[in-house]
This record gives C-alpha cells, sequence and structure tokens, in this order.
C-alpha cells in the first residue's frame, strides 16, 4: 500500500511601506496549520490502485501483485512576506522584512479497493494499515512544525538590509529577500518530505504485506 505524497508551495507577498526605521520591531511570524478528516475513497478496482502506485519498490510489487489500498497525502504551504522601508538619508533607504505569515494544511485521501464490500474483514484490515500512514504523516509534520517555523523566522530576519543606495534598490531587495526566504522554506519542505518517505516505507514491509496477505480467510 504505497504512499504518495505531492507538496505544493505556492507563495504571495507584498510591500507595506512605515516609519519605523532605524529603530523597528522584529521580525515576527505568524504560524498556522491544520489538518483535514481522512477522505476514504472507495471506486477503484484493485487494478486501478496498481497502475497508480506505479513500481517504486520491483521486488515488493512482484511477490505482492495486488493493491488493496493507497494512501495519498498532501501537505501544502503557502507563505506572505510583508516588507517595510524608509527613507534614512536622502537617497538612501532603510529595507527589513516586517512579517512573514506561513500556513500550512495536511489532506489524506485514502483508496480503498472497490473489490472489498465496506465492512468486510479485507476493507477493514486495509482501512487499518492505511490509516497508519496517515497517523505517521501526522506525527512527521508535528515533529517538523517547530523547525519549520524556526527556519522561516531566521530566514525572514536575514533579509534586513541597512541602507539600499536609492529607492529603485527597494525592489530588487524585495526579490534578494524573497529568493533566501524561498530557498530556506523549501530546503526544509524538502527535509520533511524526504524524511516522509523513509518512514513511510518502514510501514510498508514485506513481513506487513504477508500479514495483510493472509489477515483474512479468501
Amino acid at each position: 500500500m504505497p504512499f504518495l505524497a505531492p507538496a505544493a508551495l505556492p507563495a504571495v507577498y507584498m510591500l507595506i511601506s512605515t516609519a519605523l526605521c532605524p529603530q523597528h520591531a522584529p521580525t515576527s511570524l505568524s504560524f498556522t496549520s491544520g489538518e483535514k478528516k481522512p477522505v476514504i475513497e472507495h471506486n477503484r478496482s484493485t487494478r486501478d490502485l496498481k497502475a497508480e502506485r506505479g513500481n517504486n519498490n520491483a521486488l515488493i510489487n512482484a511477490e505482492f501483485p495486488i493493491t488493496n489500498g493507497l494512501t495519498r497525502g498532501k501537505i501544502s504551504a503557502r507563505y506572505e512576506m510583508s516588507f517595510s522601508y524608509q527613507e534614512v538619508t536622502p537617497g538612501k533607504f532603510c529595507f527589513w522584512t516586517e512579517k512573514v505569515s506561513v500556513k500550512m494544511d495536511y489532506t489524506p485521501v485514502v483508496f480503498i479497493a472497490s473489490d472489498y464490500p465496506a465492512g468486510s474483514c479485507r476493507y477493514k484490515d486495509t482501512i487499518a494499515h492505511e490509516m497508519r500512514h496517515v497517523r505517521m504523516d501526522r506525527d512527521t509534520l508535528a515533529e517538523y512544525i517547530p523547525r519549520i517555523k524556526q527556519v522561516s523566522l531566521e530566514a525572514a530576519r536575514g533579509t534586513n538590509a541597512p541602507a539600499p543606495p536609492g529607492k529603485k534598490a527597494i525592489e530588487g531587495q524585495k526579490s534578494i529577500a524573497l529568493a533566501r526566504f524561498k530557498k530556506a522554506f523549501d530546503s526544509i519542505m524538502n527535509q520533511l518530505n524526504a524524511d516522509r518517505k523513509i518512514r513511510q516505507q518502514s510501514i510498508d514491509t514485506r513481513a506487513e504485506y504477508l500479514r495483510t496477505t493472509h489477515a483474512c480467510a479468501r
């Protein structure tokens, strides 16, 4: 029962001009996270699910060709940065990131093969297995959230610049700030997804597949 983990990371930003420079409040972070209840899909056959899972583990797939279930977990992240600047000397401006807002969501979809009637032994055993994937995702995300917060705040604060030469440089400074933040944010998200993959594979073992194969009478 393989696990698929796409992630979407759109970014939105805006420019705010205030008069807080040179003594301004530290860059702040607003972080929210949420998760949706698993959506249970029961309209695809074992053949459909086998085609969707691909061939990510050829040896396991060869020994266990029937795909009873599949879990697709999506972690989406959206961030918004607010920038401020002020002219400190004629033609020179102070620029800083005022605030970064990050919102993350987790949406799991569990597919149970339509070959097995709802409430049957195979249906119940398969959904129990797939929910292990969902719990693993939730636990991994919860573990990473403090790190994501720290990385986000450090990256945003690292974009502050004392005096870009001229107002036209503000736009360039925005691009630099966004690129710096994106690099740091993408890095921690890549670490999260790589860790998710390893942890999910620890569920889909040969021993577990043998157990599920013999869990219900044929």
